[in-house]
């Protein structure tokens, strides 16, 4: 093999030219690797985020639901209080109906004061309903991120399968070229010296 190689710059050239191409075909296979790598690494992070968000918000929603309902009995509640004392009053209105207030007049008072008592129970649900369709719309919207981010996350990680098998497939038919030149510059070799 010495032999050949003073007797034939030329296979020293194409050996080393053979070498190089080898040698760039794998630098531009690792390059490529750390930029899918990379592209992995961020929209991994990114769909992480995307979760967590999607987690805070569904914890807020669970949160409002529990306050909706805890609003809701305690609006019960209040207005069983209220009712027992109204009715209350009612009796003792009716007693005095007789003597100071017209029917008329005391309907009035009744119904203002059921008006009263409920406005703030009314608006403080209306609140919570709005704050909890907020909620819900954010949700939503976190999750159709998501599901965005995902299928882009899916489709780059097919992409880069696709790539290395594509870098594989050229390295391993580059190297099979070089060592079918190789085994034949042997063979020439071998066939000069008999």
């Amino acid at each position: 093999f010495s032999e050949r190689s003073m007797a034939d710059p030329r296979f020293d050239e194409e050996n080393a030219a053979l070498k190089a191409r080898i040698e760039q075909v794998l630098t531009q296979s690792e390059e490529e690797r750390a930029s899918f790598r990379e592209q992995w690494d961020s929209l991994s992070a990114e769909a992480l985020r995307l979760k967590e968000a999607h987690d805070v918000l569904h914890a807020r929603v669970a949160s409002l639901e529990q306050e909706k309902e805890a609003a809701r009995v305690e609006h019960g509640e209040q207005r069983d209080r209220w009712s027992a004392q109204l009715d209350a009053a009612t009796r003792e209105f009716e007693s005095l109906r007789e003597q100071l207030i017209p029917p008329a007049d005391l309907e009035a008072m009744r119904l203002r004061l059921v008006e009263e008592a409920a406005a703030p129970h009314r608006t403080r649900a209306s609140d919570l309903e709005a704050e909890l369709q907020r909620a819900r719309s954010d949700a939503s919207a976190a999750r159709r991120d998501a599901d965005r981010l995902r299928a882009s996350h899916d489709a780059a990680a097919l992409e880069h399968a696709a790539a290395a098998r594509e870098a594989q497939a050229a390295h391993e038919t580059a190297l099979a070229e070089a060592r079918a030149k190789l085994d034949l510059a042997l063979a020439e070799d071998a066939g000069r010296f008999e």
